[in-house]
């Protein structure tokens, strides 16, 4: 016989499970604590600081994300002290504890920033952009690329198509000749975000390798660009791919005005399985399908839920918005 898992407590029950026996009733004061009421923050906090020191290691990681509900820079001893815990798991909170500390840890987040292993260097990045989006700007085009240290500029530079870094085009562009695939690619992916599509060809050889092919169908609807019709239409014929994976290669080569894609994202717009609409909507809503507003239109009135209806349309409006502006300028 199993037993079910502790329902959330409420704080008061919380509180009193700081120091429960069972790891499963320590680890649901964690989370519940992370949402008390204004009267009772100050309690939660007291005892979100024991568990953060708890010995189970996903009470610890529980502790140290709902800490970011009340920062305050005396958390930087907590959460310095759990970058050096030996579960990866916890040092992943404690870097997010980092970017909701905000501003008292940015000194902190940048020296990590500036050298040493790959994957905290990569952690300190992501805090950084939850601390001040506009200093990571900054810090991520003055170390892109690292000679030293190919994983981390690969990362940098998927950051500053992330971050819509316009400023980084002439290094992204450098580093599409670089001998590192791993950090070319990556750059064609930054690229891509940014509306280049120097790096389409990279792509193209990523696509039909097969490599994280749903992040890379997404960057060559992005691009538009012909030469990638017949890698995408060998993603889009496999009838035993995932739907998720199909769907977003109709989506491109739709977005390329092909008009059997158009087609099947119609009926995907009507299949009988709720989960077959939902990734055909957001396919549609990825690469901004104009043409199929329509279809999304009447598919609300039937099947589609229409608050994810609502959130495609919107999308397809502000695609709309934001091309009229483009024209505009350009008269």
């Amino acid at each position: 016989m199993s037993l079910l898992p502790p329902l959330k407590p409420t704080v008061e029950a919380a509180l009193r499970d700081v120091h429960a026996k069972g790891r499963d009733f320590r680890l649901a004061a964690a989370v519940a604590l992370g949402d008390a009421p204004d009267p009772k923050k100050d309690d939660a906090r007291r005892g979100l600081l024991k568990l953060v020191q708890d010995s189970d290691p996903l009470v610890r990681r529980a502790a140290l994300r709902s800490l970011g509900a009340y920062p305050g820079p005396d958390l930087l001893i907590d959460a310095e002290r759990a970058i050096g815990d030996p579960d990866p798991r916890v040092v992943d909170a404690a870097f997010e504890l980092l970017g909701a500390i905000g501003e008292p840890a940015l000194e902190r987040l940048s020296a990590i920033l500036s050298g040493g292993e790959a994957s905290r260097r990569i952690l300190a990045a992501r805090a950084l952009v939850e601390a001040a989006p506009e200093l990571a700007r900054d810090r991520f085009l003055a170390l892109f690329p690292d000679a030293e240290d190919p994983t981390f500029s690969a990362a940098l530079a998927l950051a500053l198509g992330d971050l819509k870094e316009t400023r980084a085009i002439p290094k992204l562009l450098d580093a599409l000749r670089t001998p590192g695939l791993e950090l070319r690619e990556s750059a064609a992916l930054a690229l891509a975000d940014l509306g280049r599509a120097e790096g389409a060809t990279l792509l193209i050889a990523r696509l039909e390798r097969r490599e994280a092919i749903e992040e890379t169908l997404l960057a060559l609807g992005k691009l538009k660009v012909p030469e990638a019709i017949p890698a995408l239409r060998a993603v889009a014929s496999k009838r035993f791919s995932p739907g998720l994976r199909r769907s977003l290669a109709l989506g491109a080569l739709a977005a390329l005005g092909d008009e059997a894609s158009l087609e099947s994202l119609r009926r995907g717009l009507r299949a009988f399985f709720p989960a077959k609409r939902a990734i055909t909507a957001h396919a549609i809503a990825a690469f901004r399908i104009q043409a199929l507003r329509p279809d999304v239109e009447d598919a609300a009135k039937h099947r589609l839920p229409k608050a994810l209806a609502q959130s495609i349309l919107e999308e397809l409006d502000a695609s709309a918005d934001s091309h009229q502006d483009a024209s505009a300028s350009m008269r």
